[in-house]
């Protein structure tokens, strides 16, 4: 199986370029023209690894490379980061993101194959298989595939943001328990930054709304000066003191 590369940039012309260098060499290739299409990609194919083009914005590339390092099944993907010359002094701060390697805009295409080369046969198991399947996580109607980054409900797949989609992952581990807000942000949210009780109370809301999009029973129940839990499977949820994967 050719190794699929994911190519994050707002320049076509440049991503026909590195689609061609790279496909010419036997990868496979994905193009992203935003950062929400690049997670979607990576998150629901399986993706040795992205490629940022970091000639618009450094900053925007940085969060990008945050997300996806705490987007589960995808934080072992390797990232290489293309950046211009005049900001080549911010490397370091790509570094501490996420990022395995990067280049200066233009490309040398021989050094560029090789670094990507070595970087994917690293992603590689001893044995020389993909890293493991994780096992989906089940409650009810709701189904989550951690591996793809997808969620269905009710047989319906449902479309989630970063954050949401870890704060479900989160709850479907421990669907039995009330998880305090303190826990939720420590799953959801990047160390270093502060987040407060209303926020998780905000992106709670945003998972509700797309969940019953699918069905109209409640799944999360919220539960008075601790946090939230799932609701059981028979249980409309409120306040108190799943489905098949495909």
């Amino acid at each position: 199986m050719k190794p699929l590369i994911v190519i994050r940039s707002s320049d076509a012309d440049f991503c026909l370029l590195v689609r061609h260098i790279l496909e010419g060499d036997g990868f496979k290739t994905a193009l992203a023209a935003s950062d929400e299409q690049a997670l979607m990609l990576v998150g629901s194919r399986d993706t040795d690894a992205i490629i940022l083009d970091c000639q618009s914005s450094v900053s925007s590339a940085i969060s990008l490379c945050e997300s996806l390092k705490l987007s589960p099944g995808v934080a072992d993907l390797k990232i290489i980061a293309l950046v211009r010359p005049d900001v080549a002094d911010r490397y370091t701060e790509l570094l501490a993101a996420g990022v395995d390697e990067g280049f200066v805009r233009p490309l040398e295409p021989r050094k560029f194959l090789q670094v990507l080369r070595q970087l994917v046969r690293s992603r590689l198991t001893v044995n020389g298989s993909r890293p493991p399947f994780q096992a989906s996580l089940v409650h009810g109607d709701i189904c989550l595939d951690p591996s793809r980054r997808r969620v269905w409900r009710c047989g319906h797949e449902i479309a989630l943001g970063p954050i949401e989609f870890r704060l479900l992952c989160r709850l479907l581990e421990e669907p039995g328990r009330a998880l305090s807000r303190d826990e939720l942000i420590a799953s959801a949210w990047q160390r270093k930054v502060f987040v407060d009780h209303r926020t998780v109370n905000v992106h709670i809301g945003r998972l509700r709304k797309a969940l019953k999009a699918a069905a109209p029973r409640d799944p999360i129940r919220t539960i008075r000066e601790i946090g939230y839990g799932l609701a059981a499977s028979n249980e409309d949820a409120g306040v108190s003191g799943g489905g098949d994967c495909r």
